[in-house]
Formats: structure tokens, sequence, C-alpha cells
């Protein structure tokens, strides 16, 4: 191959690489510190994309001194699992010679794993395929088949393995719920029930999961009361009866469960089994708020605020509100940040409890929570204005998201929060920036997370 198309390639995968890999600065800080251990409990746990990200941690010295034999191994840990990032990274790997030996053929068979799930990899296939010597790419495609034979493999064995670990223990709770239920223990036929419907320690069978709970509610125990009200409302082991559903959904709200009170809510919001009633809904939804459903709680501030069932009040919607989003309720703290900002339901505008409420929900990963904390650093809304958060936490909620359209929309939202930013040189620099405070952000999320 000539010098001048090997630098050409060279370049494309070290752009493809900076693309992939946002640039970070190598070093030992608290804060890298506290993104390594994150990641690597995770990745030991066997979380494909904490096994990229520890090796990312590897390569370029976030944390740790760089160790390219170590990145190799977590990338290829990750790229068994299937994850592109890794397979792009280990592909990376066998190009430039990080931790192993170089192999073209090795890294453009990883790279086409890669694309069949990333953008970026088949765009960099389909621009070297037109460089590589045709010989190169057939080896290559040929490796890609035999790779991917083999993380299917691996895939099924750790499957076998990962199902044999749980199964000696469901298998034993199964026998000892069985023997206590043919006695007639209420409880035991509950949970003999609940293995039926999810396969723990037995096959799933919807039917039998239903008799079990049948045999548990006629015996008033509470939990399959309300399960059973479920069953019949969601077709699981027997035909759809509202009717019923409404029945035991009674029967268990009589005797206190916030579940059904709730849902019985919604069966007279919606004229499920029973008359459309939005004031016998309100007074269920207000049993199960007063019980303690954060969900509830919610939803009689909504009632009171649009006047469903009950009259319009904005102190009490704010009451509800508020007491859902104290206790932890993502969505109410984002209403209840949205409420301050903009002056609703009586309270002042006041952007700085505004941005309180938001971080709140954001560090919950509420996808909401970070899209409203992006654009408080936006526009410098009770916080000084900083387009590198807002970029880090507009990242972080694409990240979290699943949705095209969703994705697509903060995607734009980012975009517009980086308008008017002069050189292209400073747009490169804060991107950059954003994308190394995003990975932070995200370990700080993951371990608040993780100490709940």
């Amino acid at each position: 191959m000539n010098s001048s198309k090997l630098h050409r390639i060279t370049s494309a995968i070290t752009l493809f690489s900076i693309a992939l890999i946002p640039e970070v600065y190598a070093g030992t800080s608290i804060e890298e510190l506290g993104i390594f251990l994150s990641y690597s409990s995770r990745a030991e746990e066997g979380d494909a994309n904490s096994q990229f990200n520890l090796g990312l941690c590897y390569e370029r010295g976030i944390g740790v001194p760089i160790n390219y034999a170590e990145a190799i191994e977590w990338y290829r840990m990750s790229a068994e699992q299937g994850n592109a990032n890794g397979q792009a990274s280990l592909g990376g790997c066998y190009y430039f010679g990080h931790g192993t030996s170089k192999n073209e053929v090795e890294a453009f068979a990883y790279h086409i794993l890669a694309s069949r799930t990333m953008p970026e990899a088949k765009r960099l296939i389909a621009s070297l395929s037109q460089k590589l010597p045709q010989e190169t790419l057939q080896r290559s495609a040929q490796r890609a088949k035999e790779i991917q034979l083999e993380i299917d493999s691996i895939k099924s064995k750790r499957n076998l393995i990962l199902k044999s670990r749980n199964t000696h223990k469901e298998e034993a709770d199964f026998i000892k719920f069985r023997a206590e239920a043919a006695k007639g223990d209420a409880e035991a036929e509950y949970n003999l029930a609940t293995c039926y419907r999810d396969g723990l320690g037995v096959a799933k069978n919807a039917v039998e999961a239903f008799n079990w709970y049948r045999k548990s509610a006629d015996k008033d125990f509470l939990l399959a009361q309300f399960m059973l009200g479920y069953c019949y409302r969601y077709e699981i082991g027997v035909n759809q009866d509202l009717d019923e559903a409404v029945n035991w959904f009674r029967k268990a709200a009589k005797q206190g469960s916030s579940h059904a009170q709730e849902s019985l809510g919604w069966c007279y919001m919606r004229g499920e089994g029973v008359r459309k009633d939005e004031s016998e809904a309100a007074s269920w939804f207000l049993k199960a708020a007063n019980n303690g459903s954060l969900s509830a709680q919610a939803r009689m501030g909504h009632h009171y605020k649009e006047g469903i069932g009950v009259s319009i009040d904005s102190y009490e919607a704010i009451k509800w509100y508020r007491k859902a989003a104290s206790s932890g309720l993502a969505e109410a703290q984002v209403y209840l940040g949205y409420c301050y900002e903009e002056g609703l339901l009586g309270l002042p505008k006041d952007n700085l409890e505004a941005l309180r409420w938001y971080r709140k929900a954001a560090d919950q990963g509420d996808t909401e929570g970070l899209e409203r904390l992006a654009t408080c650093y936006s526009l410098g809304r009770g916080v000084s204005q900083s387009i590198v958060e807002a970029y880090a936490y507009y990242t972080i909620a694409m990240n979290m998201t699943a949705e095209t359209e969703r994705k697509s929309a903060l995607k734009e939202h980012r975009t517009l929060a980086m308008a008017g930013m002069g050189m292209l040189s400073s747009r490169a620099a804060i991107i950059r920036a954003g994308q190394k405070r995003a990975r932070e952000i995200e370990a700080e999320i993951a371990t608040k997370q993780a100490g709940k």
C-alpha cells in the first residue's frame, strides 16, 4: 500500500476515534478517579457499556495510568457482548497496535461489526472500502462473520451460566411455596402464583398463576386480590373481564391497597367496568395519595390544577405536587420546577427554586429534568450561563432516551444552544469539554442511584 493511501486511511481512523471517544485530559483528579471507580464496579458485574468506558479510561488515562493491555481486554469483553462502541474501539486498537500487534484484518472486521448499529462506523467503512485492497476487504468480511459466530456462542454460554446461577434458588423457593400452598397458606399461594407468572423455578404458566392468585384472593389476601384484578384487567391467564377487575380492585382497595385504590380511580376515569365518573375517580386517587402513592399524589395535583372531579384549587394542586416531589417523584419535581420558573399556580417566579427542583429530577436520570436543567444553563436562568454544562446535560438526556424523535429534538436543542459561539475552534473546544463533563455527570448520577 503506498504511503499517501496509508496516510488517508490512518487519518480517517483517527478522526473516527475522536468522534467516538471524547477528548479528555490525562490525570488522576478526584473527579476522574470517581469516574474510573464507577465504571470499574459496573464493568466487573458484566455491564457492556461500562466495560467499554473502563477500556476508554485505561486507553486515555482517566483516573488511572494509561495501560493499553488493560484497555484492549475491557474493549474485548464489551465487544464480545455485541457493544458497538467496544467493537469499534477494539478495531482501533488492532489498527494502531495499542495493547496488541497491528492487524488490519482484525481492525476492519471489528469496524464492520460496529457499523451494523453505529452510523459513524458505517460511514468509515464506506469510505475505506474505496481505498483498501480488495483482498483485505474480503478477509475482513470473512473474519467479521467468524467473530459474530464467536460472539453468539459466548452469549449463549453466558446466558446458560446466568440461568444456572439463579435456577437453583428459584427452584428451591418454588418447591417451598408449593408445599406450603398445598396446606392452604394464602401467602404461599400468592408467592406460588408469582412464580408461575414470572417463570421463577418453573416454566411460565399464566393460567396456573391466575388459579393460585384466585385461591389466595378468596382467602382475603390483599396482594392477591389486587393481582387478581390486574389479571382480569390485562388478560393474564383469563379472558379480560373489566367488571371482575373492578370487583377485585375494590376488595383490595377497601383493605387499604394504594395500588388498588389508584387502579380503581383509573377505572372510573376511563369508564372501564363502571360508569365514567370523574368525581369518584378523584376520591379514589385521593385515598391512594393519602395512602402514600406518589403517582396518585401527582395525579391529585393535576386534578386540582385542571378541576377534574374537584374544584380548581391552586393551593391544593401545589400541595400535592410538592408532596410527591419531596418524596422523590421525578415528574412532580419537574412540574414543580416549571411552576416556579413560570410563576404558575400562585407561586412566585423563582429561577433558583426552579433550578433546584430540575436538578433533583436530573439526578434521577429523568430526561425532562435533564433537558430543563440544560436549558437553565444555556440561558443562565438561576445559574451562571455555561454552554459546556448545557451541552453536557443535553447529551446525557439524549443518551437516556430510546425514542428516535425525542433524541432528534434534544439534539436540535443542543445545536441551538451552541448557536452563535463564533469560531469553529472555540466550538470544538466546547464540544470536547461538554462531552468530558457529560461523562463526569453520568458517573455522579450512577453513584447517587447506587447509593439509594
